[in-house]
């Protein structure tokens, strides 16, 4: 979830070519000033969701389509269980092999797991209007400003 958790926050600051502008934010991610790694499966995953949605520049990210791109990549990335609820473990493992420092690893799943704790019960991945992942995209999206950005 950590790629997911940056690349949330980043995505609110079609075809490869057209995602390329996408790709190029993701791969540029950092946090504290440590390169953010993105495999090319959650890449593929992030790029899949960015066009079904319409996204093909930082243009065409908003606000208004934040809720629905935080809910395909966790459908996509299986993180919701047969009722459509979130895997809370599931998502804070994800970022177990992530190359950035312990202690901010453990800083991130505490923010993380807070926003979760708050707003994942009532995100469900059946909610095609993506209303009911509003407040998760905005607290993520604040956790990851409050966490990652340089001192």
């Amino acid at each position: 979830m950590l790629h997911n958790f940056v690349i949330y926050a980043l995505v609110l600051i079609s075809t490869v070519r057209c995602s390329e502008e996408i790709k190029k934010a993701v791969d540029d991610a950092t946090c504290k000033g440590h390169d953010i790694d993105v495999s090319e499966e959650d890449m593929g995953v992030i790029l899949e969701c960015a066009s079904e949605l319409g996204m093909k520049s930082k243009n065409d990210i908003n606000m208004e389509k934040m809720p629905c791109f935080s809910r395909c990549l966790i459908e996509k990335q299986g993180l919701v269980d047969h009722d459509g609820n979130l895997h809370k473990e599931k998502i804070l493992d994800l970022d177990k092999d992530s190359n950035l420092p312990q202690a901010l690893k453990e800083d991130i799943r505490k923010h993380l797991g807070a926003c979760l704790d708050e707003h994942g019960p009532t995100a469900k991945a059946d909610d095609k209007s993506c209303k009911s992942f509003e407040p998760l995209t905005v607290c993520i999206h604040k956790a990851y400003l409050h966490v990652c950005a340089e001192a």
